[in-house]
Formats: structure tokens, C-alpha cells, sequence
């Protein structure tokens, strides 16, 4: 898996980049949790491949997502938004 977190560039955006908690390098399933802790009510994005994968609100300033992998080599990376998605 190759990872990264992406911060928009838009002068009007809130943006606080999430914590990610235990995403492996590597594995050998078809899914992976993702989980973390971001400010409160922030959006989540998780793209795979450069596609948008999943979509979650950090309620609580938590979050957890479960995704479904491609076979072979995945690139994963995190959008973090105010609530507004601005």
C-alpha cells in the first residue's frame, strides 16, 4: 500500500490533517479498516487508486472506515475537510 495524507489548497478551507491509527504497509486481505482521530465533524475521504473509496465524518473526533481493496497494488490517501466540505 502506498500511503499519504492530502491537504486541500483552497484559500477557503478549514482543513486539520487526520491521525491515522495502524495502517500496514502491506497485506494480504481484500479489506482494511481504516481508523483514526481527526477534529471533530471533519469530512474523511479515503481514495484508492485514485478513486474515491469512502466518505465518513469524524463525530466525536473519531473515525473508522472499512474499505474493500483492488487485487495487487493499492495507493491510499486521506482528504481531510471542515464539515462545510469548503
Amino acid at each position: 500500500l502506498h500511503k499519504k495524507n492530502e491537504k486541500s489548497t483552497e484559500e477557503s478551507a478549514v482543513l486539520i490533517e487526520p491521525e491515522l491509527y495502524n495502517i500496514p504497509d502491506a497485506t494480504s486481505s481484500a479489506s482494511l479498516v481504516i481508523e483514526g482521530r481527526a477534529t471533530d465533524k471533519t469530512v474523511i475521504e479515503v481514495y484508492i487508486n485514485e478513486d474515491k473509496a469512502e466518505e465518513t465524518i469524524a463525530d466525536d473526533g473519531e473515525f473508522s472506515l472499512n474499505i474493500t481493496l483492488a487485487p495487487g497494488e493499492n495507493s491510499l490517501y486521506i482528504r481531510s475537510f471542515d464539515e462545510k466540505k469548503s
